[in-house]
């Protein structure tokens, strides 16, 4: 998308959405064609509930509980995942389109693609999986209201393969460095006074997404390493210990608070 459309002054959002949309649909009508005519072949037909049907062709199955199951035999959910991503790109990230998206958070792998993309910062393999529970470190925080109402020190769950370092990170005075572990490295970088958060971690994680991802890989290879500092005693039996919930919260709310609604202005055409 960046190669294609980068250089391209005018992109009008209505028949970029609707050319890729077209184009996904045709793909995803031919398969599913195919599938309908399997499933009325085997012993027992699936059942194709009507919302879930308009889901798949409006491409926001992967929007609902358990998408790979909705329509058998999937995974209809990558079509309205690539819809998205299509969406994204042109009101986010197509130069800066800032008149629809007035702010920026983004997480985990996009957060090293916003990176890349906006700053030409890259990633790094690791050599094994960051994975677990990790102290943060505030770098002065009370300079940032994103981080108004935390501690000096905030846990957060890392799920990754990859990295950005932070000397990297250093050399680009366009992007601050906000919060980082001695452990699990850089977690959180700022740019454009707040507009964008890049975040290496997921604060917005459930008690049991770790254990989920944990034995999904288990049965499936022998080198999974168990997440570092989330079970009980490191007991898979006894549950997670759940330490970053509280400040999840915060970071978001004060996200939406100090750098969304109180810097947005109410006329659009005065946004920066």
């Amino acid at each position: 998308l960046v190669m294609k459309y980068g250089t391209l002054e005018r992109l009008p959002v209505w028949r970029f959405l609707r050319y890729h949309y077209l184009k996904l649909f045709v793909m995803m009508s031919a398969g599913f064609a195919v599938f309908v005519f399997f499933d009325a072949i085997v012993r027992r037909p699936f059942a194709y509930h009507a919302e879930n049907v308009l889901a798949q062709l409006a491409m926001v199955i992967n929007l609902l509980p358990d998408p790979s199951s909705v329509i058998w035999p999937g995974p209809y959910w990558f079509f309205g995942l690539m819809l998205q991503f299509y969406i994204i790109y042109r009101l986010l990230l197509h130069r800066r389109h800032w008149s629809v998206a007035v702010g920026l958070v983004a997480v985990c792998w996009a957060a090293q693609a916003g990176l890349y993309y906006h700053y030409g910062i890259q990633k790094h393999q690791l050599p094994k999986k960051m994975f677990g529970i990790f102290p943060q470190h505030c770098v002065r925080k009370e300079r940032y209201p994103i981080f108004r109402g935390f501690d000096d020190t905030f846990q957060m769950p890392h799920s990754r393969h990859t990295e950005v370092r932070r000397e990297e990170i250093m050399k680009c005075h366009d992007v601050t460095i906000i919060a980082e572990s001695s452990e699990s490295g850089v977690s959180m970088v700022m740019a454009r006074r707040g507009r964008e958060f890049f975040i290496t971690g997921h604060m917005e994680y459930n008690p049991e997404t770790l254990h989920n991802e944990y034995m999904r890989d288990k049965d499936k290879r022998d080198d999974v390493e168990m997440p570092k500092n989330y079970y009980r005693d490191n007991n898979p039996k006894k549950g997670p210990m759940v330490t970053w919930r509280a400040h999840g919260n915060l970071l978001f709310q004060n996200w939406i608070n100090y750098y969304v609604y109180q810097k947005t202005p109410f006329d659009i055409r005065k946004i920066k």
